[in-house]
């Protein structure tokens, strides 16, 4: 039951997993935007005679524009383990990502017309992967990946999770706070967020996800019971 079996069957059963799996992440980073209580969020804008679209999500607080592009392919083993694979994964997954935010901050700089709402504003780069991306953020490996012409840091879903439980005000604040220090970028994107955010913030828990587990447990607590109560009667038989 590793994700990582489920992930390569899955793709083995039905073709279109993997762009189906990455829908989802993508809903799912607008669900936890919205749980953060940002007002302004908008997904992905269409421009231009071939309809070219932009970065997944664009969020504006308070003076500041989120350019957020989501990544959902799986890393290999090899990937995982840090072996060669790893810079065609930082390239071909990471540096797309890093690509499409740089372009999505040039039609804004350049009045492209679809994005004139967000002119003057400063920008940070949020790329969101569904698995940890371990030396993601490592100046080292993104020398040679596309500048995206603004502070960019690469998060996943669980560092977005906890991220978005910050709310509005305190995410933005923790993330100008990380990608303004250099030295941030020797830590993991967690450790960063636990060494910026408001402690007692970080002391909860996501709704989202209590909400989750809530109803995991009420779908199989029937089917538990039931379990412990044909253990109960095996127990009596063999008495």
């Amino acid at each position: 039951m590793l994700v990582e079996n489920i992930f390569y069957r899955a793709t083995q059963k039905w073709k279109l997993f993997p762009e189906e799996l990455g829908y989802r992440v993508e809903a799912y980073t607008g669900r936890q935007l919205e749980y953060a209580e940002f007002t302004d969020i908008q997904p992905e804008i269409t421009y231009g005679r071939d309809n070219k679209k932009s970065v997944d999500w664009l969020v504006v607080h308070d003076g500041t524009l989120l350019l957020i592009e989501c990544k959902a392919a799986k890393q290999t083993l090899d990937v995982k383990a840090g072996g060669l694979g790893a810079l065609d994964y930082l390239e071909s997954r990471v540096g797309k990502a890093r690509g499409q935010i740089g372009k999505s901050l040039r039609l804004i700089n350049d009045g492209q017309e679809e994005f004139a709402s967000y002119e003057g504003l400063d920008s940070i780069g949020l790329i969101v992967t569904a698995e940890p991306v371990h030396m993601a953020n490592e100046s080292t490996f993104i020398e040679g990946l596309p500048e995206t012409g603004c502070p960019t840091l690469v998060v996943s879903l669980r560092e977005l999770e906890i991220l978005c439980h910050l709310g509005a005000d305190e995410m933005v604040r923790t993330l100008k706070t990380i990608v303004s220090d250099g030295e941030f970028n020797t830590l993991s994107a967690v450790h960063s967020i636990r060494q910026v955010a408001d402690p007692d913030k970080m002391a909860t828990h996501n709704r989202i996800i209590d909400e989750a587990f809530e109803n995991t447990i009420k779908i199989w607590s029937p089917k538990l019971s039931t379990l412990l109560d044909d253990t109960g009667d095996l127990s009596k038989e063999q008495a």
